[in-house]
């Protein structure tokens, strides 16, 4: 179902920052959002109204407290999770999974190993190696199909997992080409080994639902940054797991949940912000009631903000076919990853170009000189990047679409890309 009442303009004046008279294009968006004024002024009212550190007696303390449970409880209708006691916080999805790791690793033997994958972005990597070299345990890599769409390769990934496999981590979408994983299928798959399933939801969660009981997967990591918030990272993780894995904690800190994997103080004003945040998306679910229908298993708020995610997933569709039906007429560049009519299913609008002979360093000087923020190199992406043959060239531009994108701003990129070189 494709919305044709998607009223872009109409959220675009929600932020402030693409109100500005000398505002940039912002193609940015995977390595962070622009958020609208409700964000900013909850983080204000935060600071005048509740600034307070949690667990006290008086006024300002206790509204902190709510705050805190707010967000947990957002948070769990956003990823339609069971409890919010199983949402914990900290500053982005790399400190968590170092964290999680960790605790994780205490519960290996020597002769275990865990699988990570050659599509995912090294925060859901590099804390796995980690990991292991600290236990003695093997690591092993899920490869990529490099026939266009750049898929996980399920059957190698077959080959890897074993009864000894303790943990899976993987992608729900690539930070770098925008290829979504079947999640569930990946999970049954380490599940029937006895392993636990660790996603790294950070570049899915702006562009469409997530369901983590569908999922059926045992963590789900996202931040809100990405999605039109502050600098916060949020982990779920099934409830079970919460209470049975040793938690590296101060001592003062509860053993019961919520509380018992919150070290010291938050960020309690981007807290704030988060609510907001995931009210913001609330708010378009309640402007497109026509998507309730599509999740009648949910009621209230969680219906909306799946609605709302819905929403802004078809019509971020349109902008993905716009785009690379455009850019199929520069045949200096090379997409990678889905880029057939049906592009949408297998991917969010993150779309990885380079061009033969140049550095995506220089592109991106050239864009940002002409007012077009975007990302370029490797991303963070660098097993990929490596695989892709991408790493010793350069790396690839990242074109990063969101819902305040337009079509008018997919023109203006496409143009400087066509002028590149032209005249600079």
């Amino acid at each position: 179902m494709e919305t044709m009442s998607f009223n872009v303009d109409k959220y675009r004046a929600l932020f402030p920052a693409l109100q500005k008279r000398d505002s940039p294009i912002f193609f940015d968006a995977v390595g962070g959002t622009q958020v609208p004024r409700s964000v900013i002024d909850a983080v204000t009212d935060y600071f005048i109204n509740k600034n307070g550190n949690k667990g006290g007696v008086f006024p300002e303390s206790r509204a902190t407290d709510e705050v805190m449970d707010r967000t947990r409880e957002l948070t769990a209708d956003f990823l339609n999770a069971p409890s919010p006691n199983e949402i914990m916080f900290g500053p982005n999805f790399t400190t968590n999974t170092f964290g999680m790791s960790r605790a994780l690793a205490k519960t290996w033997k020597k002769g275990d190993n865990i699988i990570v994958s050659r599509l995912d972005h090294d925060a859901n990597v590099s804390p796995w190696i980690r990991a292991a070299e600290d236990s003695g345990v093997q690591v092993r890599y899920i490869d990529i199909t490099n026939d266009g769409n750049i898929q996980l390769d399920t059957e190698d990934y077959a080959k890897h997992l074993d009864k000894r496999t303790r943990v899976v981590a993987f992608c729900a979408a690539s930070s770098s080409v925008g290829t979504k994983t079947d999640v569930k299928k990946i999970t049954e798959m380490a599940h029937g080994a006895g392993a636990l399933s660790y996603v790294d939801a950070v570049a899915y969660a702006p562009h469409g639902p997530i369901d983590v009981q569908e999922w059926g997967a045992d963590f789900v990591g996202v931040s809100t940054y990405k999605f039109f918030g502050p600098h916060v990272g949020l982990l779920w993780a099934r409830e079970e797991l919460l209470r049975e894995l040793p938690a590296y904690k101060i001592r003062p800190a509860p053993d019961e949940l919520p509380g018992r994997w919150l070290n010291g103080a938050q960020s309690y004003e981007t807290l704030a912000g988060v609510n907001a945040a995931m009210e913001y998306l609330q708010s378009i679910g309640q402007d497109h009631p026509e998507y309730n229908s599509q999740f009648p298993q949910l009621t209230g708020r969680r219906q909306e903000i799946k609605a709302g995610m819905q929403a802004i997933r078809d019509y971020e569709a349109t902008l993905t076919r716009k785009f690379l039906n455009d850019i199929s007429t520069l045949p200096q560049y090379t997409v990678w990853g889905a880029k057939d009519e049906a592009s949408d299913v297998w991917r969010v609008p993150t779309i990885a170009v380079s061009r033969d002979g140049e550095k995506s360093n220089d592109i991106a000087l050239y864009l940002a000189a002409n007012k077009v923020n975007i990302w370029s190199r490797s991303v963070y992406s660098i097993s990929l990047s490596e695989r892709l043959d991408l790493e010793k060239t350069g790396g690839f531009i990242r074109v990063g679409l969101v819902h305040y994108n337009t079509p008018e701003e997919i023109d203006r990129l496409l143009e400087l890309l066509d002028s590149y070189k032209k005249t600079y």
